[in-house]
């Protein structure tokens, strides 16, 4: 059995870290899919004052109101599916 150097093990390693990302370039829609539903599940389980009422619900879309909100969930969800999407690309182009 051969020896493990360092240089083999700096080997393997690249390895791992090429097929991995290999693996989110074909996956990369699932990738995002999953970020995205852990930002959301964050903010759901924080349920921020400018999104969520007092009684746990979603606050409805509009301005000048006290009971109403300009960030409602649809659009939350919508800014963290687009830069969900934009990390896994980034991570695909710079790393």
């Amino acid at each position: 059995m051969a020896k493990m150097t360092t240089n083999n093990y700096i080997v393997i390693f690249y390895n791992i870290m090429f097929l991995s990302k290999k693996f989110v370039r074909i996956h990369k829609i699932n990738f995002a899919i999953i970020i995205f539903v852990a930002m959301l599940s964050i903010i759901h389980i924080y349920k921020p004052v400018m999104m969520y009422n007092e009684e746990g619900g979603f606050r409805p879309f509009g301005i000048g109101y006290k009971h109403k909100t300009v960030i409602p969930i649809w659009v939350a969800s919508i800014i963290l599916a687009i830069f969900s999407y934009l990390a896994v690309l980034y991570y695909l182009m710079f790393t």
